[in-house]
């Protein structure tokens, strides 16, 4: 089992007075009544679908399949900071740890 993270870009914006938050590239959505609470139940969302399909044995094969770099090492990741798109969407470069 390869260990390390890779980046995935979380889009988070409000519909009808909720937020949604959601990670196309794992096909993992998320919606709450704040943008905090959003945010923290993609990453549980993230974390969970990231785990089960290491338990299949499935994880590095969709992580190929689908072009996500997973890296090695622990170097610095890209800032994680909120940029604000037009209609109200935020973006957001997330690490996500892989196999630790």
């Amino acid at each position: 089992m390869a260990t390390g993270y890779a980046v995935h870009a979380l889009l988070f914006s409000q519909v009808e007075g909720q937020w949604v938050g959601d990670c196309a590239e794992l096909g993992v959505a998320h919606y709450d009544e704040t943008l905090d609470e959003t945010h923290a139940g993609l990453e549980v969302f993230l974390a969970l679908t990231l785990n089960t399909m290491e338990d299949v044995g499935e994880r590095e094969r969709f992580l190929v399949e689908h072009g996500i770099t997973l890296h090695l090492s622990d170097h610095p990741a890209p800032t994680q900071e909120y940029h604000v798109l037009p209609d109200t969407h935020l973006v957001e470069p997330k690490r996500i740890p892989i196999g630790a």
